[in-house]
């Protein structure tokens, strides 16, 4: 028999098994996952790494009842429930943490109380028990307030996620040479870091129900959206869509159209063309076969042309000039132009808006200090036009760049958050929309946190 060629063996030399087990482990934690698109739900998600140091403020106790142990700590207050232990493997395990062990140390030393230390840390990490130094470097590299919609507190983040996007931050600046020269392999690299991290190893998976069929990280969605007119309504039988309900309700949102100055907006059907003719989507009602009911729909422009990516990538472009040229408002200008084009490109299968936002925020870094937090400007992206998308954009960083040490940096941040929320609350409560107007003109800094140019 012959023997095979060695360069057969090559093939298996070519396989990208990093991203296979990317795969791998997304279709996992699609199962598992409980976090909606907006991450709106205030929890702690960040993870502790082996390398950690691991810290209690304070004394905890464990108080046993049942089957149930609740270890709580008087300075905190409240209490986290751990199932299935003894309690005294619990209170041996908090005799290990003494503020200078690292996750590591622990688990060895743990031994046969492993399980109670993996438990409680799972159940207790940005509760009762903290990896400060961890959260620190992270800040240090990338604010935590610039990768969120609204800043909550900083274990509410996803640690990979965190990670990864201090990465990209780092490689938008080092990769700059191949910015200049093939941009769109730079994004999509850029892409592939965001979602699998610098060492292809720290995995991240957005929200996005579109995750449950796949990420395919770097590669380019070009797939069209199928629709179909029916008597009863646009069916929509495959392709791309992004839903654009009226977050904060209907009333709030026409107050933000109407007083930046496109209150079409809200029209259930639009298509978006540019003043060269160039279409970047659709706002259409309608649903999948399997959806309970119609909704908003934004379909990005199919097929993707050239054209969109040289617009794209001229005001990312003109932005940074702007910058690096001291002209603060130039920046905001173009920032918005290029945040506005990718969202509506929707390049990617998801991590569209954590991706474009890092690099608006890196270019505002240079320009302003800082960046912003996320807020809802993708969702508002997709519906006003660019006028009046660059004037609320221009009131996001006039309202939520702040710059400064990071622990006032957040307490400002949540501060304007609560006025925001408080605010759109208020509005979605008002009988007609000439009382939402009052509520705007009587609180007009409330109302400006809260995106409405009042």
């Amino acid at each position: 028999m012959d023997e095979t060629p060695a360069s057969r063996f090559d093939l298996a030399l070519e396989v990208p098994w990093e991203l296979l087990e990317y795969e791998r482990w997304v279709a996992t934690e699609a199962r598992a996952s409980r976090d909606d698109y907006l991450f709106a739900e205030a929890r702690a998600r960040f993870e502790a790494w082996d390398e950690d140091v691991v810290r209690v403020p304070g004394e905890l106790e464990v108080h046993a009842k049942g089957g149930t142990c609740t270890v709580s700590s008087r300075q905190l207050g409240g209490g986290v429930p751990v199932e299935g232990v003894a309690r005294s493997a619990l209170e041996r395990v908090l005799g290990l943490i003494d503020g200078t062990r690292t996750l590591a140390e622990l688990r060895v030393l743990s031994g046969a109380d492993r399980p109670a230390l993996e438990q409680l840390v799972r159940r207790a990490l940005g509760r009762l028990l903290f990896v400060p130094d961890a959260v620190a470097a992270l800040e240090a590299k990338i604010s935590g307030a610039e990768l969120v919609r609204f800043p909550g507190a900083p274990y509410e983040l996803v640690r990979a996620y965190w990670h990864n996007m201090a990465a990209v931050r780092r490689a938008a600046e080092t990769w700059l040479a191949d910015f200049e020269h093939d941009p769109l392999r730079w994004l999509r690299r850029l892409h592939v870091l965001a979602l699998l991290g610098p060492e292809l190893a720290t995995f991240y998976r957005p929200a996005s129900r579109i995750t449950d069929g796949g990420v395919r990280p770097g590669a380019l969605y070009t797939t069209p959206s199928r629709r179909l007119a029916t008597p009863s309504g646009t069916l929509l039988l495959g392709g791309p869509r992004v839903g654009v309900g009226l977050v904060g309700g209907a009333r709030y949102q026409r107050l933000v159209a109407t007083h930046a100055g496109d209150p079409a907006s809200l029209e259930p059907d639009r298509e978006l063309v540019d003043a060269d003719g160039l279409s970047w989507g659709s706002v259409l009602h309608g649903r999948a076969v399997d959806d309970k009911e119609d909704s908003a729909w934004f379909c990005p422009p199919r097929p993707v042309r050239a054209e969109h990516f040289e617009k794209l990538f001229s005001a990312y472009r003109s932005a940074r000039r702007a910058a690096e040229a001291g002209d603060a408002t130039a920046t905001v200008r173009d920032l918005a132009r290029f945040h506005h084009r990718f969202v509506r490109l929707h390049p990617f299968r998801c991590a569209n808006q954590s991706l474009s936002m890092n690099l608006v925020n890196g270019v505002l870094a240079r320009s302003h200090g800082a960046g912003i937090p996320h807020l809802i400007l993708d969702q508002l992206a997709l519906r006003l036009d660019a006028e009046a998308y660059a004037r609320v954009f221009a009131l996001a960083v006039a309202e939520h760049l702040v710059t400064g040490e990071p622990v006032e940096r957040w307490r400002v941040l949540l501060a304007r958050k609560a006025a925001a929320y408080a605010f759109i609350e208020r509005v979605r409560a008002a009988r007609t929309d000439d009382e939402a107007e009052s509520f705007a003109a009587e609180a007009p800094e409330a109302a400006r946190a809260a995106l409405v140019l009042a």
